[in-house]
């Protein structure tokens, strides 16, 4: 009788000592989930500043050149229509 209650204790200690590996690698894979959406989010955050940088800097552009009327450089040669 005390054989078979070592033997239960025993496989009762092992499964124990399993579910606490299990527990670690759980909270380990819940803090590396953690990370990669903190970093997607960065990202993801990065990513819609330098879109807005870019449109507030192409709307910029725009309005520089319709504000602008069109000239020509004092060198640029002018082509002439010949008529024959």
């Amino acid at each position: 009788m005390h054989t078979m209650l070592a033997k239960k204790d025993d496989e009762v200690e092992r499964t124990n000592d399993l579910w606490q590996t299990d527990q670690q690698a759980l909270e380990a894979a819940r803090l590396q989930i953690a990370q990669l959406e903190d970093s997607v989010r960065r990202e993801v955050d990065s990513k819609k500043r330098i879109e807005q940088m870019l449109k507030s800097y192409k709307d910029e552009v725009s309005l520089w050149f319709i504000s602008q009327p069109p000239r020509l450089p004092p060198s640029f040669p002018l082509l002439t229509c010949v008529r024959s």
